[in-house]
């Protein structure tokens, strides 16, 4: 997901917060556990982003499960 997509589950929150049928809202974060060292390299903001959704959706009070999945193999390593 891009960042315009990462940014684009905000505008998701005032409506999951009124949900009377969510059990939890699990927002785009396909990556690894990054370390402070990554949030400091400004190829990496897209990560600011991310830890924005979920601070919005602690403040609306949406429920939240957050998986990280890790890195892809095709992301990392690149074939000929």
């Amino acid at each position: 997901m891009s960042g315009t997509g990462i940014v684009g589950q905000e505008t998701l929150l005032p409506a999951l917060s009124r949900s009377k049928d969510l059990v939890t809202f699990f927002p785009s974060d396909l990556g690894a556990a990054w370390t402070e060292h990554d949030y400091e390299d400004t190829a990496l903001d897209f990560l600011k982003a991310k830890d924005r959704v979920v601070d919005a959706a602690h403040e609306a009070g949406v429920p939240l499960t957050i998986a990280k999945s890790g890195h892809f193999a095709e992301l990392s390593f690149r074939s000929p």
